[in-house]
């Protein structure tokens, strides 16, 4: 079990996971991201499918993955707020996807999460870096990466490089 100021954090299981992802929606945020994209941009980035099937393949695989570690965050008052999954563990480069229950975004909570979280798994597990993936309109979770150190990655695709930002956070 870890602590911060405002949170204690302990390794949790996907249904308890699964109580987080049902108060946090953005699937209308996102269809209305994905239909504000210029056409010729996206018609542009289908032009080498070959980039865009690896893109979509990482994707599938860091979210279908069984190789997955969970924790979870509550408040000092024993109130479950947040969740962070680590897709693609045995890789050592997991990937993170982390989710905060809508009453709690927006007010530092992911940020402490993985201050608190990042340390302890360096430093526990071999663990070479994080890939955190940040959707280009997604400014809160951008100010979390860059908080954590994250390097930005050249994407791998124009794909990518339309809807997503790549960012590698290293050991401190």
């Amino acid at each position: 079990m870890l602590r911060s100021d405002r949170l204690v954090i302990r390794e949790i299981d996907e249904p308890l996971a699964l109580q987080i992802s049902e108060t946090v929606s953005d699937e209308d945020d996102v269809a209305k991201y994905l239909s504000s994209l210029p056409e010729k941009a996206v018609q542009d980035s289908f032009q080498d499918m070959q980039s865009v099937l690896n893109f979509v393949q990482s994707l599938s695989t860091a979210r279908d993955s069984t190789d997955v570690r969970r924790y979870g965050a509550w408040t000092r008052d024993e109130v479950f707020i947040a969740y962070v999954a680590l897709a693609n563990w045995d890789t050592n480069t997991p990937e993170v996807q982390i989710t905060v229950a809508a009453p709690y975004q927006h007010l530092g909570y992911g940020k402490e999460f993985l201050q608190t979280l990042f340390p302890w798994l360096f430093q526990n597990f071999n663990v070479r870096h994080f890939v955190y993936r940040v959707r280009t309109n997604n400014t809160p979770s951008e100010k979390i990466v860059l908080a954590l150190g994250g390097i930005k990655q050249e994407p791998q695709s124009a794909l990518e490089k339309l809807i997503l930002k790549t960012y590698h956070i290293y050991p401190p």
